[in-house]
Order: structure tokens, then C-alpha cells, then sequence
């Protein structure tokens, strides 16, 4: 569930860069860093064992101020927290940034896939900003989740990184969708997006096929 529903196409819809630049906690074997690059062989972040809840990510666009049209998330498969609230953020540094909430969505228990899929969140947002905080609520209890954890296998932000005006976040609105990471929807795209922009396409390809077959069908759009 989104608490706010307003939805806006864009034109522009390249990757956002960005670097972690904060996590509230992070189990040693799957430290945040690793939603810095997404890959077949990406790991994701996972919280420490029997951790305090909400965690904090928080993560730094490359480019600065930037326009965002995509955030998207990949949850782990059984380490899956109940709900994620989004923040946009302005200013020098992530800690004294002005942060404004955009809304928060809902994964499911995967129950239904035996804790086999991994489910892939889409927000569209119209929004400007330099950082982006995630905040992870608890973990769904279940068998394979032993430690009570919580993790994101990938963060993928689509946009335009053309210069803004820094110190301002503009923009309004938010909705989702969502769709298992081993099955194909179209469902809620707008009608612009390149579906080989979607994370799945980097989760399951190495970045060079990917990269080659983006510019494929760059070219054959243009």
C-alpha cells in the first residue's frame, strides 16, 4: 500500500548513480556496500542478527541534485521486511539533509513461492533531490529466517542526472508496483520505459551483455 497515489510520465529515463553512504546496521557477510553495483553475482545488503528496527539506508547521488522518475527495489527472498518507507533529501551531507517523506510501500510474505522469488518494487516518483533514505521496518517471521533480518538484494534509480538547482526537492507524488524477480509484468509501466532498463535485466545478465543490449534497442526506439 502507497499512501499517495499521484502518477507522472517523464521523457527522460536513464540510470541515477549513487553510493551508499550510510546503513543503520549490516551482518558482516552482506555489508551495504554491496547495493553500490547490481549484478548476477550482487549479494545485497542484509541487516545484523536480531536487530533493532526500523533500519536506515541511506545513499548519496553521484551527480548530485537529480531528477528521479524510478526507485526500485529488490527484496531478498526470505528476509523480507514488512514495509519501506521512502525519504528524498537535500543539502551537503546525508546527516543534516532535509528529508522529505515520499510514502512506503508493502512487500508480501512470500509464502505463496515457498521464500523462492524474490520480489521486485517499482515507485514512480516525480521528484528532485540528492539523497535517498530508505527506512526498513520488521522482517516477516518465518522458517528461513531464523535470525530475524531483514534484506535488499538491489537498488536501481532511474532518471535524468542533468544539473538542478541544489537544496530543493520538487516534485510530487508516488506510486508503485511490483513483480517477482523470475517473472515478467508490464503491469502500471509507463509507456515510454525501456524494459531492459528494469533491475531484473541486470540481476540476471552480466553488466557488458546488458550495457550491449540497451544500446541495441536505444538505437532501434531512436
Amino acid at each position: 500500500m502507497i499512501y499517495t497515489t499521484h502518477f507522472i510520465m517523464h521523457n527522460d529515463h536513464l540510470y541515477v548513480r549513487f553510493r551508499v553512504v550510510h546503513s543503520s546496521s549490516e551482518d558482516s557477510g552482506y555489508p551495504s556496500s554491496e547495493l553500490n553495483e547490481h549484478s548476477p553475482s550482487t549479494r545485497g545488503w542484509q541487516s545484523d542478527k536480531f536487530c533493532q528496527f526500523p533500519q536506515e539506508l541511506g545513499f548519496q547521488l553521484s551527480r548530485g541534485a537529480s531528477q528521479l522518475s524510478q526507485v526500485q527495489i529488490l527484496s531478498h527472498q526470505s528476509k523480507i521486511a514488512t514495509k519501506v518507507e521512502i525519504f528524498l533529501g537535500s543539502g551537503k551531507d546525508y546527516h543534516t539533509a532535509t528529508f522529505k517523506r515520499l510514502g512506503y510501500l508493502s512487500l508480501d510474505s512470500n509464502e505463496r513461492s515457498s521464500y523462492q522469488a524474490r520480489e521486485l518494487k517499482t515507485v514512480y516518483i516525480d521528484q528532485t533531490g540528492e539523497f535517498i533514505k530508505l527506512l526498513i521496518h520488521k522482517n516477516y517471521v518465518n522458517k528461513q529466517n531464523m535470525f530475524s533480518q531483514v534484506g535488499i538484494v538491489a537498488l536501481n534509480l532511474l532518471g535524468s542526472e542533468e544539473d538542478f538547482s541544489p537544496g530543493k526537492i520538487s516534485g510530487s507524488g508516488m506510486s508503485s508496483s511490483s513483480h517477482h524477480a523470475n517473472q515478467n509484468s508490464n503491469q502500471n509501466r509507463p509507456v515510454f520505459n525501456n524494459p531492459l532498463n528494469d533491475l531484473s535485466v541486470d540481476m540476471n545478465l552480466d553488466p557488458p551483455t546488458a550495457e550491449k543490449l540497451r544500446l541495441l534497442s536505444d538505437a532501434k526506439v531512436n
